[in-house]
C-alpha cells in the first residue's frame, strides 16, 4: 500500500470548477481536478469554486470562492480519456480560507470511519 506524505488530509468531492472541469478531492493545501486536456506543470490557475453547504435552517446553499494555485502534477486516465491534475494552492486567504476549512470540517464530520 502506498503511503502519501500530505500536510492536510483530503476529502473526496464532486464540485464544479468554473470553465475548467470538476474537483475530485480537496484539502486546505490543494485539490485534484479532472479536465479534458493536459495542463502544464507549474501552470498558474485562478479558479472559481462553488462549495455547497447547509445554512442554519438546513436549507442547501452554496458559496463561490476564488482560489489561486499551481499545477504540480498531471496524469492521463485512459479509461476516461481525461486527465487528473494536482493543484497546490498558492493563494487562499481570508474568507475564502475560512469557507474551505468550514467545508472540510463539515464533510470530515459526516464521513463514515
Amino acid at each position: 500500500m502506498k503511503t502519501e506524505n500530505r500536510t492536510h488530509p483530503r476529502i473526496d468531492v464532486k464540485l464544479s470548477i468554473t470553465r475548467l472541469g470538476a474537483a475530485l478531492n480537496i484539502s486546505e493545501s490543494g485539490m485534484c481536478i479532472l479536465v479534458d486536456e493536459p495542463l502544464p506543470i507549474d501552470y498558474e490557475v485562478k479558479l472559481s469554486l462553488t462549495l455547497p453547504h447547509l445554512d442554519n435552517e438546513g436549507d442547501k446553499t452554496s458559496n463561490t470562492i476564488q482560489v489561486e494555485g499551481v499545477i504540480v502534477w498531471t496524469k492521463f486516465l485512459e479509461q476516461l480519456d481525461k486527465y487528473e491534475a494536482g493543484i497546490k494552492f498558492s493563494k487562499l486567504e481570508g474568507e475564502n480560507r475560512v469557507q474551505v476549512k468550514a467545508f472540510l470540517e463539515k464533510h470530515t464530520q459526516n464521513s463514515p470511519e
